[in-house]
């Protein structure tokens, strides 16, 4: 194997994230050697398909036998990886996805009671991106000779924090809604399938846009949503759009200012903008679990209690506050000089 390889290892269905990807173009702008290269081993051993899933885990393990270095956003380096290089460095951008807020409501539900997991014991290092993922590997995870990599934030968070990509973005989500210029933005992101109750009855798309005012326009990825506007007025339609496979849904991180969403991650960068996030009972997923728990003043039973948000809420309010506090670092640092000082590059 090449002495300067990168291996990137997503065996759990995530493939090759935002963060990831990020991570990967820093360093290849920054790669002067030409002997440099890739390994990717994007598959997902947690289908539904039992078979596939065997042949996956096997094939897993073969591609990692005398693996350098490796970076991962999960735990596709799963503990039971043997033979692997002792100088090399195996970096885990701990990204909050289900299972961070899964394990969350277990140490709070057992009042603070000490977990040894050693699911992440072959990681040399972790970026925690957040004082609440640092919490929960510190209390549920055997980190003994693991380096935490504390106050850098997660990539993707950086950069919709970077005012020169929030107005490329805006200015491409304008192309395709010409609509929504001089207005702000009211995202509804959901993913998943709903749960068994009924909860799009009684809403009105109408109603959400009189009570915002001219000044905003509402955008979902949600079809469900979508269908509800079949019968608004006409006049109604420049305050409102569906995206669907015309553009990234993560690419309204950059520009929203306002959002509903049960995507744990979407949740915990957005908020770092300093803009309101709400969760909503979607399909019952841990992260709408732990909000609702946890966050109940930022936690919505149904759609059509968006329509009873304070309208001073749409800005900035104390009680999204403790949210951030958990998901953001006092400062918003840049994780790639970090990142690339770990695996031996010149920044």
């Amino acid at each position: 194997m090449e002495k300067n390889s990168l291996t990137f290892l997503s065996s759990r269905g995530t493939g090759l994230n935002s963060d990831l990807k990020l991570i990967q173009s820093v360093m290849t702008r920054s790669c002067l050697d030409d002997n440099f290269s890739y390994r990717f081993f994007l598959k997902n051993e947690r289908s539904t398909n039992p078979l596939a899933n065997q042949g996956y885990n096997r094939a897993k393990k073969e591609f990692c036998v005398d693996m350098e270095n490796v970076i991962c956003s999960d735990a596709s380096l799963s503990s039971d990886i043997k033979n692997l290089q002792e100088t090399a460095v195996r970096l885990l951008l701990a990204v909050p996805y289900e299972y961070q807020f899964k394990n969350m409501l277990a140490f709070i539900r057992r009042k603070g009671e000490q977990r040894e997991w050693k699911t992440f014991r072959n990681f040399t290092h972790i970026v925690p991106g957040s004082p609440f993922t640092r919490e929960l590997f510190e209390h549920s995870y055997a980190l003994t000779e693991t380096v935490m990599l504390d106050d850098v934030c997660m990539p993707f968070m950086w950069e919709i924090n970077q005012q020169e990509n929030q107005l490329w973005k805006r200015e491409k989500l304008e192309f395709y809604f010409p609509a929504i210029q001089g207005k702000k933005i009211f995202s509804i992101l959901l993913y998943g399938e709903a749960n068994k109750r009924r909860w799009l009855d009684q809403f009105n798309m109408q109603e959400l846009i009189e009570m915002l005012g001219p000044d905003w326009f509402v955008i979902t990825n949600q079809p469900d949503i979508m269908e509800e506007t079949y019968n608004m007025n006409a006049e109604y339609a420049e305050f409102f759009g569906y995206v669907n496979r015309i553009m990234p849904v993560q690419d309204l991180l950059y520009v929203s200012d306002f959002m509903v969403t049960n995507n744990g991650r979407f949740a915990s960068y957005f908020v770092s903008r300093r803009k309101p996030v709400y969760c909503l009972n979607f399909r019952g997923n841990y992260f709408e679990n732990y909000m609702k728990e946890c966050h109940p003043e930022l936690f919505l039973e149904t759609l059509p209690h968006i329509l009873r948000i304070n309208m001073n809420d749409l800005d900035w309010s104390e009680k999204l506050q403790r949210f951030y506090e958990q998901m953001v670092f006092q400062e918003l640092i840049c994780p790639y000089d970090t990142i690339l000082d770990l695996f031996g590059f010149a920044g």
